[in-house]
């Protein structure tokens, strides 16, 4: 059941802590609403619902204040496996069950292929590791060139930050030259390397000219962007992939000419490898990470247009969405908008941003929408998802999970 202001987790806090109660999202003008209906999650957090006549729309927000204590946005990927999909209820109940403390909201994150199902197009770090790297597609672009890869994520700090987000990693053996690492858990492209971890699977994906250096790790990044250190205990250049041991990586490099053509096939067992995967144009250190597009706002100013190649399906038709934006005050939203129904029509990407903007956010992320649009509040779907069999299974989840 959704808990209401007097929450057990609210009268604890109260000796250590102020109690925060944000105000409800009120929007005006051509987004007033005729009802609204609004309940505290905890301290600091409110879930409002809300009916707006002029779409019609129905519009389901969660609001996080910045001196909210004890809650955390979490990304969890679906299955916990590069190729998978969960519906975002079932990641929340896991999630509640695993870090032994309420998840107060779950909305679901990024785009997705459905073949294979489930791989997200954007990057992904989970509990500071690094799921994996953008693709080089983008459905929603006429070109599907990939040229922006807007993501919203956490710092070492706790912060919510939204960043143009791509994996900018190296490796290097001993006191070697710095390999680039530009995938992760994705297909190694030439001149870098690529990191195999277990959300992959049990084995890498079979490559001709590709040598695998498999790592047994010795000291493990806490964050993206930390390094970690291993020791080498296997190279293999045939064609089948090669079994990840767990908690340990392989690292593949496609076979290069030149003064460095054998520089993996040189490495023997007991060599020891250091390895950095930083996210470029984010903090130094990452927590979590989850992609989205495009971005709608920045720093309070419409950029939503700045993508002019957009198909005219995805951007200028009225489809459910899901956004998570934030105030220039630090407070973090969670919004779903219902769409493909009578009551609840949906919104283009020009009426999101301007609806936005009405809740008050300066940046805003528009995540998967469409049958996708989920919002899950204390364990139950609170939105009306538009697939005729409910809930979809989607690629990953991005979670507010409450005092332990």
């Amino acid at each position: 059941m959704i808990r209401r202001s007097a929450i057990v987790s609210v009268v604890l806090l109260a000796a250590c802590a102020p109690h925060l109660a944000p105000a409800a999202p009120r929007p005006a003008g051509a987004f007033a609403a005729d009802s609204t209906h609004t309940i505290e999650l905890a301290s600091g957090v409110t879930y409002t619902r809300m009916h707006i006549p002029r779409g019609p729309w129905d519009v389901y927000v969660v609001t996080v204040a910045p001196g909210a204590h004890g809650v955390e946005f979490h990304t969890v990927k679906g299955l916990d496996h590069v190729v998978g999909r969960e519906r975002p209820s079932s990641v929340a109940q896991r999630t509640a069950a695993a870090e032994r403390r309420p998840v107060l909201a779950a909305v679901n994150a990024d785009f997705f292929n459905f073949k294979p199902p489930g791989v997200s197009e954007g990057p992904q770090v989970s509990a500071g590791r690094v799921v994996k790297s953008e693709d080089t597609h983008r459905a929603a672009l006429a070109d599907t060139v990939l040229r922006e890869q807007p993501s919203v994520g956490v710092d070492a700090g706790g912060k919510i930050f939204f960043a143009d987000a791509h994996v900018d990693g190296w490796f290097r053996v001993g006191q070697g030259e710095p390999v680039p690492v530009r995938g992760v858990n994705t297909s190694v492209t030439r001149g870098s390397a690529a990191v195999y971890n277990s959300f992959l699977g049990a084995r890498t994906p079979d490559d001709s000219g590709v040598v695998e250096v498999i790592v047994r790790t010795v000291r493990a990044a806490a964050l993206a962007g930390d390094t970690a250190v291993g020791v080498v205990v296997g190279v293999d250049s045939a064609l089948a992939g090669v079994a990840i041991p767990a908690g340990d990586v392989v690292i593949a490099e496609r076979e290069r000419q030149g003064a460095h053509a054998d520089f993996s096939r040189s490495l023997e067992p007991g060599d020891s490898v250091w390895w950095s995967l930083r996210i470029r144009n984010a903090p130094a250190k990452v927590k979590e990470l989850v992609g989205g597009f495009p971005m709608l706002l920045r720093n309070g100013v419409a950029v939503v247009d700045r993508t002019t190649d957009m198909i005219p399906g995805f951007s200028e038709k009225r489809h459910p969405r899901t956004v998570v934006a934030r105030r220039s005050d630090g407070t973090v939203m969670l919004v779903a908008v219902d769409g493909r129904r009578q009551d609840s029509v949906g919104m283009s990407l020009e009426e999101l941003t301007d609806f936005m903007k009405a809740l008050g956010a300066s940046d805003a992320l528009n995540l998967d929408g469409g049958g996708s649009t989920t919002l899950v509040v204390d364990g139950r779907v609170v939105n009306r998802p538009s697939d005729k069999e409910g809930e979809r299974a989607v690629s990953n989840v991005l979670l507010l999970l409450g005092p332990k």
